[in-house]
């Protein structure tokens, strides 16, 4: 039995609670929002998300203040939070000696600063005993009504890799060790961006045909964009790779993909002010963008989904630009 520190209180966070305490550890829980950690503390539940469903079993305390949270001492400390949290909660527990503690991040996208992952934010900020990425197929709400899943753990330390493994895994979440670290990393972010134009293309066309063209289209570009990078062949049998992007970008679950038919339905600026939720691919499209400027690929999908983004293309335009 482990004592466990999920940090984010959302949808993805309870999820990974659900493993948690399903494999009877010591869950503690920090976040911003008061009413959604009284919840799960009071009632075993999170109703913004999951409306009645309930954990398997109670969680140990919940806090509202993270240096009060760390005055504990944690074997894993688990991070889902949205990307654009991520600096400031780093920067926010720098004083802390977390040398015996591993850090599993779950958290998505790229810095837009400096245009790297932020796991590699984390290691070069924080002193903790290991970092690995919790990467993968898995739809919060799928995660918390214990559906058979499957995630990759990758990372450089295998022993690390390892007890994290022996922490999360049960019967209907299994882990899969990868050492594709740095390109699990980026392909989290990839994959946000091209479900937004896989929901713009469905939202147009409604059809299959046209969508399974533009995700292959994307995958491509997401390999190539990657061994330009890396200056080495990326496995795409990963299930952080095809498993998540196809995931991402056929499913209404996907936040992402349904930023996309909104954008469909409404145009960019509408989709825009009317969005729910914090739809991760949007920055990402514009580090992709970045990326590809600044290292001299030719991604015209990607380069296209941006101009959509900013107004310089016309949706109805995004397939054929993409082919060109």
């Amino acid at each position: 039995m482990s004592k466990i520190l999920i940090v984010g209180s959302g949808a993805f966070g309870s999820a990974l609670t659900q493993v948690l305490v399903s494999n009877s550890h010591i869950v503690d829980v920090y976040g911003i929002n008061e009413n959604e950690l009284n919840d799960l503390k009071e009632n075993q539940k999170n109703k913004k998300y999951f409306q009645d469903q309930k954990l398997d079993l109670p969680i140990n305390n919940t806090y509202l203040d993270i240096n009060l949270a760390l005055q504990n001492q944690y074997d894993f400390i688990i991070i889902a939070i949205p990307s654009f949290a991520i600096k400031n909660f780093v920067d926010n527990i720098k004083i802390f000696n977390l040398s015996k503690t591993i850090v599993v991040n779950a958290a998505k996208g790229l810095n837009l600063e400096t245009k790297s992952s932020w796991c590699d934010y984390i290691k070069q900020n924080l002193k903790i005993k290991a970092l690995v990425g919790l990467v993968g197929p898995s739809f919060a709400i799928d995660v918390f009504l214990k559906k058979p899943t499957v995630v990759n753990l990758v990372g450089n330390n295998s022993n690390a890799l390892i007890k994290v493994k022996e922490e999360f895994e049960n019967n209907w979440f299994k882990c899969i060790l990868s050492k594709q670290f740095d390109a699990a990393n980026y392909i989290s972010c990839f994959k946000n961006a091209l479900a937004i134009g896989c929901g713009i293309i469905y939202g147009l066309q409604n059809s299959n045909n046209s969508l399974v063209a533009f995700l292959t289209k994307g995958i491509n570009e997401m390999q190539l964009i990657l061994e330009k990078i890396f200056h080495k062949k990326v496995n795409p049998l990963e299930y952080f790779f095809i498993g998540d992007t196809i995931l991402t970008c056929t499913d209404q679950k996907s936040r992402n993909f349904s930023f996309g038919l909104l954008i469909a339905q409404q145009g960019v600026q509408e989709a825009l002010v009317n969005k729910q939720q914090t739809i991760e691919g949007l920055n990402n499209i514009k580090v992709i963008y970045e990326i590809i400027k600044t290292n001299q690929i030719s991604a015209p999908l990607f380069q296209n989904l941006y101009k959509v983004i900013i107004n310089a293309l016309n949706p109805q335009d995004l397939f054929d630009k993409s082919f060109c």
